[in-house]
């Protein structure tokens, strides 16, 4: 069972797959296991509690099969994130041991005693998540943890790397990115992320957005979905915006999120930097929008600007597969999907916003190449980031541990 996300968790039933499984899901509130299964079809078997003395989500399921019996449980956490800044000294570390590792560990450990799991993966792991590496080893279960960020291990992370089997990193940058922080490259699968059928056609309703937004048909739609965090890239996308508008006039540029907790000021700044370039009649800030799917598909070029490496940006991973023309720094894992050599997307410097403006016009300038690159782009991952061959990955990694190797 794979899910870096609850949200990866349902794709994951909706690949087809669903039938193999029985699903134990325990999560911290109401909140949680109502949104998780509002998107869940009906008829997929499911056992759903709240547990609210851990802090974080925990997804467990099995599958029958090899004999019959249950093969995986599953969970998964971010308690890491809430709990880096308590890291920073010893003083903190010990304190963080004693007032929530070993209160969760013990959390964790009655929660999975007895289930008839054969082997539990820890989804958004193994780091800041001791507790739940302690509680698992507690019940004797084998343990393969997931790799979906670029993060330096703590002191704490460090003493308990060597627990997993076997890990499952999202993107070769990652796996490379811990084999030199101490895991072993042979005890890393590079398991890409996967899109299931639906996300490779076209939502309904995004041949009505240019009008929403007050645009003719004919106006190229230049954007970014993503919340509003400076790492994301926004400035340098405004930045280009400005220089492609004068080559460009009629080209509109829309930002698709909203504001981040962690910068809650971050969107009236940007504000500030379209108004001032005088761009506040071309770009167009649509806040958070569930249905961002629509505006991907409206594009006619997708950007994804991070200035930070990303494993693998979604919106940028759904523009790719709807055969969205795409623009993406070259950072982190998106150019293992995108590709280098050109045909399925345009790859440029981080921070660097004349390149990307430069990029745009390329396409702007060339419908006919922007037409083939999306073509492109939408076979490349249907035929290599389906998630069938991620949940075969996994799968295949899981068999082999059970077999008593490490994966």
């Amino acid at each position: 069972m794979y899910a870096g996300s609850t949200a990866v968790l349902q794709n994951h039933l909706l690949c087809g797959s669903a039938e193999r499984w029985r699903h134990s899901i325990l999560f911290r509130s109401e909140q949680a296991r109502a949104e998780f299964v509002s998107k869940i079809p009906p008829g997929i078997p499911q056992q759903i509690d709240i547990v609210p003395e851990l802090e974080s989500d925990v997804v467990g399921c099995r599958l029958g099969g090899r004999a019959g019996r249950p093969l995986y449980g599953g969970v998964k956490t971010e308690s890491g994130r809430r709990h880096s800044g308590r890291m920073r000294t010893m003083a903190g570390l010990a304190r963080y041991y004693m007032q929530t590792v070993l209160p969760e560990s013990r959390a964790w450990a009655r929660f999975l005693k007895g289930r008839p799991y054969d082997l539990v993966q820890l989804h958004n792991g193994p780091l800041g998540m001791t507790q739940a590496i302690i509680g698992v080893q507690k019940c004797g279960f084998p343990l393969t943890a997931r790799l979906q960020s670029f993060i330096d291990p703590s002191p704490l992370d460090r003493r308990f790397l060597g627990r997993p089997r076997h890990y499952i990193a999202v993107a070769d940058a990652i796996k490379f990115y811990y084999a030199e922080r101490g895991i072993p490259a042979g005890r890393i699968t590079t398991c890409h992320e996967g899109l299931v059928e639906q996300e490779f056609g076209l939502p309904a309703g995004h041949d009505t957005v240019k009008s929403e937004l007050g645009m003719r048909q004919d106006q190229p739609l230049v954007g970014l979905v993503g919340r509003l965090v400076w790492w994301k890239g926004h400035d340098y996308f405004v930045e280009a915006a400005a220089e492609v508008s004068k080559r460009y006039p009629d080209a509109r540029f829309v930002i698709v999120g909203g504001p981040d907790d962690t910068e809650p000021d971050y969107a009236e700044q940007l504000k500030g930097k379209v108004r001032d370039l005088g761009l506040s009649d071309r770009v167009v800030f649509t806040g958070y929008r569930s249905d961002a799917r629509r505006f991907t598909a409206a594009l006619d070029i997708a950007v994804l600007a991070s200035c930070l490496p990303e494993p693998g940006g979604r919106s940028v991973l759904e523009a790719l597969a709807m055969g969205r023309p795409s623009i993406i720094t070259d950072a982190g894992g998106m150019p293992e999907y995108a590709g280098r050599d050109g045909s399925a997307s345009l790859l440029v410097p981080v921070r660097d916003s004349h390149a990307m403006a430069e990029a745009m016009v390329a396409l702007l300038s060339d419908p006919d190449r922007a037409e083939r690159m999306g073509r492109a782009a939408h076979d490349r991952m249907y035929s290599s980031f389906h998630m069938r061959q991620t949940v075969a990955k996994h799968e295949q990694v899981w068999e082999n541990v059970l077999d008593g190797g490490d994966g």
